[in-house]
């Protein structure tokens, strides 16, 4: 990030994002272990990867959005970026739901099922920026 200026405050917060991250990545890996060997799930290459990316980053961008420590100092990347991004994955969400992909089959996610979770974390991640953006733009023109 050559150019992405961070204040201490900021920089602490992404630190303690990425701890919750591999703790979050950590706590999955061991469900889906538990999954896979008792309970006999399985997925797709591309659904497994999906399914095991999304959690972890969503918790990142959430725990960083919330503490402020996702845009640098006077800058808003993540407006375009969410913007973006929440306005193509409801629409591919949608898509997939609306040609009746399947999701899982069995006991096995399919590659489907792994892009309809990548989809979902994009959304959550962007509805989370935008609400907490307005919460602050609220905040200070009530200040």
């Amino acid at each position: 990030m050559k150019n992405k200026k961070f204040d201490e405050r900021q920089l602490l917060a992404r630190g303690k994002a990425y701890q919750w991250t591999v703790l979050a990545f950590i706590l999955e890996l061991a469900v889906w272990c538990i999954l896979q060997g008792a309970a006999g799930f399985s997925a797709a290459p591309l659904g497994e990867f999906l399914m095991l990316l999304m959690p972890p980053f969503v918790t990142f961008m959430t725990i960083s959005i919330l503490e402020d420590a996702y845009d640098p100092m006077n800058s808003k990347p993540g407006m375009i970026i969410f913007s973006f991004m929440l306005i193509v994955s409801v629409i591919m969400f949608w898509m997939k739901i609306r040609e009746h992909a399947v999701l899982i089959e069995g006991k096995r996610i399919t590659e489907d099922g792994g892009i309809v979770i990548l989809y979902s974390g994009w959304i959550i991640s962007g509805i989370v920026y935008w609400i907490k953006y307005f919460v602050d733009t609220k905040e200070e023109k009530r200040d």
